[in-house]
């Protein structure tokens, strides 16, 4: 018998507020498991998102307000190579071989330039390390189990910037020497950075 798609879908939703604006934007992490075509479970989970920055060090906190409790992860990112991120978990500080940078590429997508900086969560862990992408002024667009194919993408209610995340996701994800697994500290360079144009 031909085994069927199952594919479970998990949404977990977040709001950003940006004080430079008069509104706020809704941010959504969906959760893909490809294990087949069905669709099994849906959840959706509320998570508040801050993005600030200071001595050219983002801070980006994530609020999950659950029903029995709340948990907040912070997490300090460079554009450097060179920096050291820091985890916290309610206000614990992983060690430093927790969260690692691996490496960096650029992609250029209908002439807008972006640089994406990737870190593995849990290296050490065969079967529990996790790809994070992160792009500044974006956050963590992207997550991706090295073991078990699992991702998940950010997404908004506004749908311009929806249109340039997917584009962006979608290229990191076709891009499978970037994305897959766990390196730890860049084991795998890119030759070279990718250029893409969306005709119309």
């Amino acid at each position: 018998m031909r085994n069927s798609l199952i594919f479970i879908l998990f949404i977990f939703g977040c709001q950003r507020t940006d004080i430079k604006q008069n509104f706020s934007v809704e941010y959504f992490y969906v959760n893909y498991d490809i294990e087949n075509s069905f669709l099994l479970n849906t959840d959706t989970t509320k998570v508040e998102f801050y993005n600030a920055k200071k001595d050219s060090i983002e801070t980006l906190t994530y609020i999950y307000n659950q029903e029995n409790n709340n948990d907040t992860v912070k997490i300090y990112l460079k554009q450097s190579q060179d920096y050291q991120p820091k985890y916290f978990t309610n206000g614990v500080e992983k060690d430093n071989y927790y969260f690692v940078f691996e490496d960096s590429k650029k992609y250029s997508i209908n002439g807008s330039n972006y640089e994406v900086y990737k870190y593995s969560k849990n290296p050490l862990i065969i079967d529990g390390c996790i790809s994070y992408f992160w792009v500044p002024n974006f956050g963590i667009i992207l997550k991706r189990s090295s073991t078990w194919g699992t991702y998940q993408k950010l997404q908004t209610n506004d749908l311009q910037l929806n249109n340039n995340l997917n584009l962006l996701e979608d290229v990191i994800l076709s891009d499978t020497i970037f994305s897959s697994g766990c390196f730890i500290n860049s084991i795998y360079k890119p030759d070279s950075d990718i250029q893409i144009k969306i005709l119309d």
